[in-house]
């Protein structure tokens, strides 16, 4: 979440979920789109289809070595120690290595929270108000934005 991660406010959040999801609605039947909860529950089994969408194959050894490599725990131990050098890009409200993509606030729990635990009511309206072009009043991305193939749920 872009709040917690960056202490953006919650207009600016919006904004930029906003510009990012315009971006996406124009290339989305091109990628692999791979919700949130998969990627936390289930890292192997994502890993293995992504092996899949890329190369056209999967291979369980790969899969199961860029699991262990990737974990969520030992990313967060990882990037909590990141610090600015010459192998980072600095963004000015956060900096990322070059080489992985990650930025130092890239996973900010290795508990999942949901965004009813952090925003009150009229926020999550507020968003999903802003935001109807592309998902529902559930907060999940509307019906073009979906396709069994390219989606891992």
């Amino acid at each position: 979440m872009f709040m917690r991660a960056f202490a953006f406010s919650l207009e600016q959040s919006i904004s930029d979920v906003n510009a990012s999801v315009s971006w996406y609605s124009s290339v989305f039947k091109h990628v692999l789109t791979i919700e949130y909860e998969a990627i936390d529950e289930f890292p192997r089994n994502v890993i293995s289809r992504i092996d899949e969408f890329l190369t056209g194959d999967t291979c369980d050894e790969r899969s199961s070595a860029l699991a262990e490599k990737y974990s969520k725990s030992g990313l967060k131990a990882k990037l909590d120690r990141l610090e600015q050098s010459s192998n980072t890009i600095d963004l000015g409200f956060t900096y990322y290595d070059n080489e992985t993509f990650f930025h130092r606030r890239h996973i900010s729990s290795i508990t999942s929270h949901s965004a009813s635990s952090s925003l009150s009511a009229s926020e999550i309206w507020r968003i999903r108000t802003e935001l109807s072009a592309f998902i529902d009043a559930g907060g999940n991305f509307k019906r073009m934005f979906t396709s069994a193939d390219r989606t891992i749920s």
